[in-house]
């Protein structure tokens, strides 16, 4: 489906093109300035909404390895740590590492020290058991599976017993790093879903907590401002290349009430109410756009340049001609959020990227480092804890658990 441009426009969309280029001052209405180890934080006030400025370099702190799980499995049957495909890592509040493996429609749980605990589920349609695994995180003590071949959420305890279900639209399918459940905090999620009861099968965000489901708001819809996408059409098929780095529109639930969204062409995420008007907006505000090399053109591009030189757009008609190049690299890649409401921001830098880490006031407080993991499973984050799932050249999926800590 095709984003689109609500007849309401949120009002910081509406001076986007401005709004992406000009970032916004600090003058007369600011109302609060700190420096703390090394970073000026600003509270600019003058303007219809707050805006969180933050300046100079944020600590640099690294990620110290707590443990690895996966394996190419043996002869015979399947190891415990092998797994089949992951959709989703959680870190629980007992410290156990969850995650759903669609291909097993099963939940594997390791210990702290990467040895298997227990599976969870099988293929099927009675409790316990799943049906297209999507997602599971937890809310409070509650581990919640999100299961769209079943229609269903479930519930289960720490110890993997089946507590009930609540209702979720089913027969979706898409990257599970989108359709998923997103942390809120430690005690809420919000799951990606469709309002079925709608003409028009709006996207909407469902928020959870141990009790069931507290509230339904509806998801942004955005038109970009420019496209970097690339469309060939033949009477034998039709093929679509996505330009490398291009700038997209993201979101992601930041309360019950509240959305983060962004342009990923500056280093500004907007948090928008109910009735998407802006509530406040964070910026980095001495942030400098990569340019885009040579060399990473055409690593980015591969796909596109074997097909055009294998021939296979011969006769091909293709809007536009030729595939879209941006000047620069996106500002960042994603945002996520973690169990205790902080913002972490994936950055483009020249040699890779970076995860900015920033507290619930907007205040940048830390840096770690860029690390490779498989785009289609999102990363969790617990406190200082973070999760995720890699992947290597044979196909074989890994999880990776690491600690934030300062360097001294």
């Amino acid at each position: 489906m095709n984003p689109r441009l609500p007849a309401t426009a949120p009002r910081w969309y509406v001076a986007l093109p401005v709004a992406l280029l000009v970032l916004h001052g600090c003058g007369a209405g600011t109302v609060s300035t700190s420096d703390e180890d090394g970073v000026r934080f600003e509270v600019d006030a003058s303007g219809a909404y707050p805006v969180a400025v933050n300046r100079g370099d944020a600590p640099r702190w690294m990620l110290e390895p707590i443990l690895e799980v996966g394996s190419t499995g043996g002869a015979g049957e399947a190891a415990p740590d092998e797994f089949g495909r992951l959709t989703s890592v959680a870190l629980a509040p007992d410290g156990t590492v969850w995650t759903s493996d669609a291909l097993a429609s099963a939940i594997k749980v390791f210990s702290r020290d990467g040895s298997f605990v227990r599976q969870i589920g099988r293929n099927g349609e009675g409790p316990g058991e799943f049906d297209r695994l999507y997602s599971v995180a937890f809310v409070g003590d509650t581990a919640l599976a999100l299961d769209f071949g079943n229609g269903r959420v479930g519930e289960l305890s720490l110890d993997g017993e089946w507590l009930g279900q609540r209702p979720a639209a089913g027969g979706l399918s898409g990257s599970p790093a989108r359709l998923r459940l997103f942390v809120l905090d430690s005690t809420r999620v919000s799951q990606w879903s469709f309002d079925s009861s709608s003409d028009d099968f709006r996207r909407v965000w469902i928020h959870h907590t141990p009790g069931g489901v507290t509230g339904t708001r509806a998801q942004v819809e955005f038109e970009a401002p420019e496209s970097f996408s690339m469309t060939c059409e033949s009477p034998q098929m039709i093929r679509f290349f996505n330009s490398p780095f291009a700038p997209s529109f993201q979101q992601a639930p930041a309360t019950d009430s509240t959305i983060w969204t962004a342009w990923t062409a500056a280093y500004r995420i907007v948090e928008l109410d109910a009735a998407e008007d802006t509530v406040r907006a964070i910026e980095v505000a001495d942030w400098s756009p990569v340019p885009i090399d040579d060399d990473a053109w055409e690593v980015g591009s591969a796909d596109y340049r074997e097909a055009r030189d294998a021939g296979e757009l011969a006769g091909a008609s293709c809007d536009p001609r030729t595939l879209p190049r941006a000047e620069f690299k996106t500002a960042f890649r994603s945002i996520l959020q973690s169990t205790t409401r902080e913002l972490w921001v994936e950055v483009e830098e020249v040699e890779g990227t970076r995860w900015d880490i920033f507290a619930p006031s907007g205040r940048r407080i830390g840096t770690v480092p860029g690390f490779d993991y498989d785009d289609r499973v999102a990363p969790h984050i617990r406190g200082r804890e973070i999760a995720w799932v890699e992947q290597d050249d044979l196909g074989i999926q890994r999880v990776r658990v690491a600690r934030v800590t300062e360097i001294d």
